[in-house]
């Protein structure tokens, strides 16, 4: 009877060492996540040049952060360089008889490790130089000279600096580590 209670003995402690053995050493540590609230402020910069006489309503454009967002404790979760997208909402070439060039800009997004950050608040609008008083001082002097008046275009130079607004609250799910910045998008 000694020699079963040993055996047993030994059966339940191998068993033991067999379930120690399977238990991890060490518990991972929770991944950190980051948070920006809604209406966080982006600056970005406009990447391509962007003129009311060559573009069209619905030509997409690409801009890129320029300053990482951060949390409130500075912990980077939009770093600087993350490039997105942006949209021309409306544009008009300047026209005969002074009027000026119309450019309405909007940004929609930012792209960071795929996912996709909406922006809202960024309504860029500019008028080119309005010359239809010169064009109607012509008309009363002379006619058909008024229509030879050609308003200004807008024009936006590549590295224009703009700011935008986190459309919704955002929460990094693998925090700093994965706040790299993406290579360009191709259009």
């Amino acid at each position: 009877m000694k020699g079963v209670i040993t055996f047993a003995l030994a059966l339940a402690a191998a068993g033991q060492s067999a379930l120690a053995a399977e238990a991890p050493a060490e518990t991972p540590a929770p991944s950190t996540t980051l948070y920006l609230a809604a209406e966080t402020i982006v600056e970005f910069e406009i990447l391509d040049h962007i003129d009311s006489k060559h573009n069209a309503s619905g030509n997409p454009f690409q801009i890129r952060v320029t300053q990482p967002v951060k949390t409130a404790d500075g912990a980077v979760v939009i770093p600087a360089g993350t490039y997105g997208m942006g949209e021309v909402i409306h544009a008009a070439g300047a026209r005969a008889g002074g009027k000026a060039g119309e450019l309405i800009l909007s940004v929609r997004y930012l792209d960071l490790n795929g996912q996709k950050i909406a922006l809202h608040g960024f309504r860029f609008g500019a008028t080119g130089a309005n010359k239809s008083g010169q064009a109607m001082a012509l008309a009363m002097a002379g006619g058909m000279l008024a229509f030879a008046v050609v308003g200004k275009d807008v024009d936006v130079p590549s590295g224009t600096i703009g700011h935008a607004k986190l459309s919704t609250d955002f929460t990094s799910p693998t925090g700093e580590a994965a706040a790299k910045a993406a290579p360009a998008p191709t259009m």
